[in-house]
């Protein structure tokens, strides 16, 4: 058939022990004689290339695998599915270069791992690790860096907590505390005891601070003067009689101001009231000693 031009080629895939019929004829039923030429083109033969490190490549020619820098061809018709790819020849392909895991070594055309560098240095307080191609044993940090709450340390790898900074200046008239990493020693005010008269403070709250003068005492914190000998005489005729419980009653529930005087006070407590009359009474019809 000359349709496709006066010599032309057809290509067909062929299996080897199989017969084939071939037919010949003109174009249109053009006659005439010719020369059939019957040409057996080998398939292109491809097969597994193998490469250090246990590298595989399909589908390459003989010719291309050897070409390539360590390429071995495993035969004609092979895949890297059936065939196996040496990792190594000898330990130096192996070795990574890094101490920290160990010599890698090569045993029958494989890797194998090295053992690690051990790092552990029994001390439960320090971190061990492996970089750089040594070993680092960091130490644990409990310190937190905070002078008021003490130093804090590492036993047994668990962290201690610290003695705290002891802020007592065995002054009773400061609030004492840590803060900011220092001891603050704050005045007190008012303070009993700072030998001060400070607002708040009298002779009865705080006698170490305020003592009264001689000749008085201290009533309900005012230093009131003392009571006179014999004060139930109240109009100090000597006689302790109804005059003196009539001047007593003209200023019960009063208080020592004018116009009542402190003599009307009988247990000189600062107010004129039943305590006073009490003491009047047992002493009545009696005179002054």
């Amino acid at each position: 058939n000359n349709f496709c031009g006066p010599q032309s080629e057809v290509s067909f895939g062929v299996i080897s022990g199989t017969f084939y019929l071939i037919r010949i004829g003109g174009h249109q039923g053009a006659q005439g004689q010719g020369t059939l030429t019957i040409t057996c083109v080998p398939d292109v033969l491809t097969g597994a290339c193998c490469f250090l490190g246990g590298i595989c490549l399909d589908g390459l020619t003989e010719v291309d695998c050897t070409a390539m820098p360590g390429g071995t061809y495993q035969d004609d018709g092979t895949d890297c599915g059936g065939v196996f790819c040496r990792d190594c020849l000898d330990d130096a392909d192996c070795d990574d270069g890094d101490p920290c895991n160990g010599v890698e070594t090569c045993v029958g055309g494989i890797c194998q791992p090295g053992t690690p560098l051990d790092c552990d240095d029994a001390d439960p307080c320090t971190t061990d690790s492996c970089s750089g191609g040594g070993c680092v044993n960091t130490p644990i940090i409990c310190d937190d860096l905070d002078p008021c709450n003490g130093v804090e340390t590492c036993v047994g790898g668990i962290c201690q907590d610290g003695t705290p900074l002891n802020c007592d200046d065995a002054d009773p008239c400061t609030a004492d505390s840590c803060s900011g990493g220092g001891c603050v020693n704050t005045p007190i005010i008012p303070c009993c005891g700072n030998g001060a008269a400070e607002a708040g403070e009298d002779c009865s709250n705080c006698p170490q601070d305020i003592t009264c003068p001689p000749e008085t005492q201290c009533v309900a914190g005012i230093c009131e003067p003392l009571c006179p000998p014999c004060p139930e005489d109240v109009n100090g005729d000597g006689d302790i009689n109804v005059l003196d419980l009539i001047d007593l009653l003209l200023c019960f529930g009063a208080s020592d101001d004018p116009p009542c005087d402190a003599g009307q006070d009988v247990n000189c407590d600062g107010s004129v009231n039943v305590l006073d009359l009490i003491d009047l009474l047992l002493l009545f019809g009696t005179s002054c000693p």
